[in-house]
């Protein structure tokens, strides 16, 4: 396996020096119904909204095929890959972000499996790509992230308020008998 890993990273040293001649093969949206003066203002924005959903593993050169799991990786060639597979995402502009003390197994086996995530590309700002999201019933990192007690406190506070609070039917009630929407006491 270790020459398969060796072999691989040299692919992705490859797709990360040739990332910015790369880049500029993408298909920008460009809506014509712009002029061209609010082309370029808008044009982060209308790429966001409308550009093409392709892979994330399409943008970076190296499809999710070719990265093996985990299982049959070791210690090192599971940290090595991890470190690699992030400086790939960052040369095409995508940042992924875990939370803190997340082992490198569980970055690489997101990470890998987020290769087949359909997105579009930012000539911009970074695609972002947080790993958490803050649900702890679907959390993947319960063992290691120090936030997720506070998360699962909130949610729970949350759902107490919740219940407390006014149903959906008398929200809306209120809501159609209001000309201004910061009048109404919210639950939450």
């Amino acid at each position: 396996m270790q020459k398969y890993v060796n072999q691989l990273i040299d692919d992705i040293k490859n797709s990360i020096n040739s990332a910015e001649e790369r880049i500029a093969t993408f298909e920008k949206y460009v809506p014509e119904y712009l002029n061209k003066e609010e082309q370029e203002f808008f044009a982060d924005v209308e790429q966001y909204l409308h550009g093409e959903l392709l892979e994330i593993g399409y943008f970076v050169g190296i499809e999710q095929m070719y990265f093996p799991e985990a299982k049959k990786l070791n210690e090192e060639q599971i940290n090595e890959l991890t470190d690699y597979l992030i400086k790939l995402w960052n040369a095409y502009n995508f940042n992924p972000i875990f939370p803190e003390n997340i082992p490198n197994k569980l970055k690489y086996k997101k990470m890998r499996e987020y290769l087949k995530q359909k997105t579009t590309f930012s000539f911009g700002e970074p695609g972002h790509f947080e790993f958490c999201d803050y649900m702890p019933e679907e959390c993947s990192f319960t063992d290691y992230c120090e936030r997720y007690e506070e998360c699962k406190n909130e949610w729970d506070s949350l759902d107490t308020d919740m219940s407390k609070g006014m149903s959906v039917e008398e929200f809306n009630k209120n809501l159609k008998n209001i000309d201004d929407i910061d009048d109404i006491d919210l639950p939450f």
